[in-house]
């Protein structure tokens, strides 16, 4: 497996034209004319934000419209994850106050903008265990689906969340290999989440070969589950399977990434739970089902933890507490 970085490294990703977008970015960076502040972000001196708003006061609004944090790496001896919130926020040309247009929205591009960066930053690893939570609806979510289109019996529900899982894991390693140490750990993981039998899950890690990517996952499930209704299973169709389960800006988009790329399922899972807008979703129907006896609750305080190490919260004026998301911000929204 190879972790996907960014939105545009995973397979729908990929098929995007990014490289005018990013030589305009690049071009902003090289007059010094970007917004690095409109989230008082924590960061280090050679990996930078770049906030695209628009602003009179800068001369990026020739950078075409792009829909998800891209990253600028190695130009000029930094590294740059760029945020396109045009969409999304307006400033008010009087006062230079941020004025957002689709709040919800917004919070869910923050907040994926930044496990983007902590991922990039710390490692994608790094978001795995205290938000296991994700994993859990991730496996869940993507196997009902699946088996819903296609009618399949228990038995092989079991086993498609048991490889779904085993995905999931597979995207916080760069590559997937499972010595008999790991085996254990990750069958007990499996376990766990889906409430198989022990045996039987490892009996699947067994058949289970290269994940590199959703393609080798849906020729896995054609492999292992050997079931006629699924021979013509592919990523075309499971982007059309997955298509409604999200809604909002970009949604069939996004949940196509979220397939592939963390920080973006994860954001779509905290949003599922905790915005009032996606409670209708399938997403957030599946993060209900599974997320009692405080399940749920705890993936928020972990997700606003999380998130909160990375902000900067000694905003010294009311301008700066205007212009900039706290983590007295974030821990409102979970109340």
């Amino acid at each position: 497996m190879t972790i996907f970085k960014t939105a545009y490294d995973t397979t729908i990703g990929k098929s995007l034209a990014i490289e005018k977008t990013k030589n305009k970015i690049k071009e902003t960076i090289i007059r010094n004319d970007f917004n690095t502040d409109y989230i008082n972000l924590i960061t280090s001196v050679n990996f930078l934000p770049v906030f695209v708003i628009g602003d009179s006061r800068y001369l990026n609004t020739d950078i075409p419209i792009f829909g998800h944090p891209m990253l600028v790496d190695n130009f000029k001896e930094k590294n740059y994850l760029s945020l396109d919130l045009r969409m999304l926020v307006n400033i008010d040309r009087e006062t230079g106050a941020y004025l957002e247009k689709n709040k919800t929205e917004r919070d869910l591009a923050i907040s994926r903008f930044i496990l983007n960066y902590i991922a990039l930053s710390e490692g994608m690893g790094h978001l795995k265990n205290s938000l296991s939570f994700g994993g859990i609806i991730f496996s869940q979510w993507l196997s009902q689906s699946i088996s819903k289109r296609f009618s399949l019996d228990p038995k092989d529900q079991i086993t498609l969340s048991i490889i779904t899982s085993i995905y999931y894991n597979s995207l916080f390693q760069d590559s997937f290999s499972l010595d008999e140490d790991s085996k254990i750990l990750l069958a007990k993981q499996i376990v766990r989440d889906t409430n198989a039998d022990s045996k039987y899950v490892f009996g699947i890690l067994d058949q289970i070969e290269k994940m590199d990517d959703i393609s080798d996952y849906c020729d896995t499930v054609k492999r292992v589950l050997e079931n006629i209704r699924l021979k013509d299973f592919n990523v075309g169709i499971l982007y059309t399977i997955v298509a409604m389960s999200w809604y909002g800006l970009n949604s069939k988009e996004m949940i196509a990434v979220a397939l592939e790329h963390i920080p973006t399922w994860l954001s779509v899972c905290y949003a599922a739970v905790n915005e009032r807008t996606f409670k209708n979703t399938t997403i957030a129907g599946v993060c209900e089902k599974y997320g009692k006896r405080g399940a749920s609750e705890e993936f928020i305080k972990n997700y606003v933890s999380l998130i909160s190490q990375y902000i900067n919260t000694n905003t010294r004026t009311v301008n700066e507490a205007l212009h900039r998301v706290t983590i007295e911000e974030l821990e409102n929204r979970v109340l």
